[in-house]
């Protein structure tokens, strides 16, 4: 049973966790229905000590930081995510196929949010990933296409407030990592020479 609140309702404030007005209450709806409809997720790889609060004195009103947009870099307009299944299930995978693009063991942070809310920034079109774990290029990857300057703000903004910012440490990457290797999901020859010497 989903504990109330979960955790992907921490980032909401009270107004909209204890709504007082039907407009209020039906958007409060719809959001605890996309979270808890058993739809997929997107992923993306972040670093986490971009997406903690902060508050600087220079900032206006609804501002965060700069530095989350390096975290959602773009290419013709483009944003690379990956495809987590409801369940999670391939959760792990994804995070082996990440790890395994670096030249070195490190933590996996990453910003997961419903699939439901990307589709209002592009349009979410499955590609082919550029990862070492064929499995996963072949069936988790998308891209957000037709992206804007404004769209990708307001997409960080939903990543921060709404989005959950999780870590996978790197004691468990390196496990990860070397059960692919060893049950061959990854493509050794694929993975950086100072990485695959460690697998």
């Amino acid at each position: 049973m989903t504990s109330y609140p979960p955790n992907h309702l921490h980032g909401l404030s009270n107004s909209r966790l204890f709504p007082n007005s039907c407009k209020t209450l039906r958007n409060f709806c719809i959001n605890w229905s996309i979270l808890n409809s058993g739809m997929a997720y997107v992923l993306r790889l972040i670093r986490r000590g971009r997406w903690l609060p902060q508050e600087q004195h220079w900032f206006r009103e609804g501002d965060f930081q700069a530095d989350c947009l390096s975290d959602l870099n773009t290419s013709d307009n483009t944003l690379s995510l990956w495809s987590v299944k409801d369940d999670r299930s391939n959760l792990e995978s994804i995070a082996v196929a990440l790890a395994s693009t670096r030249d070195s063991f490190a933590n996996v942070d990453y910003a997961i949010i419903p699939e439901e809310m990307v589709r209002n920034f592009g349009i979410l079109v499955p590609t082919e990933g550029k990862s070492p774990h064929r499995t996963a290029n072949e069936n988790w990857h998308r891209d957000l296409c037709e992206l804007s300057s404004s769209r990708l703000i307001e997409l960080a903004r939903v990543f921060l407030q709404q989005g959950e910012k999780n870590r996978i440490a790197e004691k468990q990457i390196i496990q990860l990592l070397k059960r692919a290797a060893a049950e061959k999901e990854i493509d050794l020859d694929a993975v950086k020479v100072t990485l695959r010497s460690h697998l």
